[in-house]
């Protein structure tokens, strides 16, 4: 059995809004191992964007707990925690936020730059902690992860990401049938 590196317990997000409490997350439990690709689906609302911040230490939990890699997280700086996300975190955003006139994997790669990493080194890593398909699906609603399940036949998305085309293309595509 691969390693935990996300290991939450009963992790809940609390927003005050004037006098009023909102529940984003309401206690949820997430282990993810060691090159397992998941999935956080739901619908607006749900708590994805509250889960993913957490994760990946753009904020924090009111309570539960929460260790990447056996890091409790709630004791890192914000120095520290940065570090963190320049280091072992990464994020493809549902408004994708991708460099137009770069392919999917230019855009993984962008941030190695400024660690300053061989680039045939990394590209060839990349290739080897994105190119699974996804493992598990995370479905929340209402704060709370409702369902977790493992995909049986994950699909290998190798070939499918190298031969993506460039997102300027597919914008000049999109312009061109409109």
């Amino acid at each position: 059995m691969e390693q935990e590196v996300i290991d939450m317990k009963y992790i809940t997000k609390v927003y005050r809004i004037g006098d009023n409490k909102v529940n984003a997350l309401r206690g949820a439990d997430l282990t993810i191992r060691k090159g397992e690709f998941v999935v956080i689906m739901g619908p607006s609302g749900s708590g994805k964007s509250t889960l993913m911040n957490i994760i990946g230490a753009l904020d924090i939990s009111t309570s539960g707990s929460y260790l990447l890699e056996d890091i409790d997280m709630s004791k890192l700086n914000d120095n520290q925690l940065a570090e963190i996300r320049n280091k072992k975190i990464g994020f493809v955003f549902q408004t994708f936020n991708l460099l137009s006139k770069s392919n999917v994997m230019g855009n993984i790669e962008f941030p190695l730059i400024y660690l300053r990493k061989n680039p045939k080194k990394s590209r060839e890593k990349l290739i080897s902690e994105v190119i699974e398909a996804a493992q598990k699906v995370i479905y929340l609603r209402d704060g709370s992860i409702i369902n977790e399940g493992k995909i049986d036949d994950p699909i290998d998305a190798r070939e499918m990401l190298q031969n993506m085309p460039k997102l300027e293309v597919k914008i000049n595509d999109l312009r061109e049938n409109n």
